[in-house]
């Protein structure tokens, strides 16, 4: 047989092929999509964070078969106008993920044991912020870590006292400040696209999730005589730390005190003497 039948009858099989893989293909199409009725879906039109609140600017569409939606999500059938969808995410929603209702908390605020669902064992607790410092002057947020520190009080056998700081608790998370959670919108909404117009408020609890046991501890901690409860703030990349125990004898008794100008040179030497002996 010549080259020219043979290329004839090759390009005859490769279009039989494609003719069968396309026949192949719509009939596994029909085969799973049958007559389901096809319904325009919301979805995501970027990423949008947890604890959002939700507007038609963060929406768009898409339609897909009925099957393919899922449970609970909102159609245009059902709301045509994409800005009567409200609410605030409680999880991270991707770029082109359905709006399912269940991920959007609407009407009253979440209450505070939804955020520690996720949390088995842990309670939440309060700290009561009378002064400024101790809140780190209110900068810090729902979903912060912090340390728990103490100042504690006391009286030695001569009557005489002294403050000692101690740690309390390591990497703490923050739940809730006064009434602003996670979970909750902030208050602090755009007056337009680009501003912000802050809200003062007078910081007044810390809500921490810690253990049951850590929650006694706590509350027994700020109930003894002239304590006081520190919070400080960790970085992401804090790492594992210790904090010493620290107290008003060792502190003047340290490398750290502030020196008499007068006696400054002497105190210096027994300091580095007394280092020298101790290695």
């Amino acid at each position: 047989m010549s080259r020219g039948p043979k290329l004839a009858i090759a390009i005859a099989l490769g279009l039989l092929a494609a003719l069968f893989g396309m026949v192949y293909l719509n009939t596994e199409r029909n085969r799973m999509l049958g007559t389901n009725e096809i319904v325009e879906v919301y979805v995501a039109a970027s990423d949008i964070p947890a604890n959002t609140p939700i507007d038609g600017a963060k929406l768009t569409t898409r339609r897909i078969p009925r099957t393919f939606a899922q449970p609970q999500s909102i159609t245009t059938a059902e709301v045509a106008d994409s800005s009567k969808i409200t609410g605030v995410t409680i999880v991270p929603i991707q770029d082109g993920e359905q709006i399912v209702r269940t991920k959007l908390w609407t009407g009253k605020t979440p209450p505070l044991a939804q955020d520690l669902r996720s949390r088995s064992g842990m309670v939440a607790v309060s700290v009561q912020m009378d002064e400024e410092p101790q809140s780190l002057h209110g900068l810090v947020q729902p979903r912060d870590r912090v340390d728990v520190l103490a100042l504690l009080e006391f009286v030695k056998p001569n009557e005489e006292k002294f403050k000692e700081v101690r740690p309390l608790f390591y990497n703490v998370e923050v739940l809730a400040v006064d009434r602003t959670t996670a979970s909750s919108v902030t208050e602090n909404l755009p007056t337009d696209k680009n501003a912000l117009v802050p809200k003062e408020t007078s910081l007044k609890t810390v809500t921490l999730a810690l253990s049951p046991v850590a929650a006694q501890q706590l509350i027994l901690a700020q109930e003894l005589p002239s304590s006081k409860i520190w919070l400080v703030l960790r970085s992401p990349n804090s790492g594992d730390y210790r904090y010493e125990a620290w107290n008003t004898d060792r502190l003047v008794q340290s490398e750290y005190r502030l020196w008499d100008s007068e006696d400054s040179r002497a105190e210096l030497q027994k300091e580095m003497m007394r280092g020298l002996v101790n290695r």
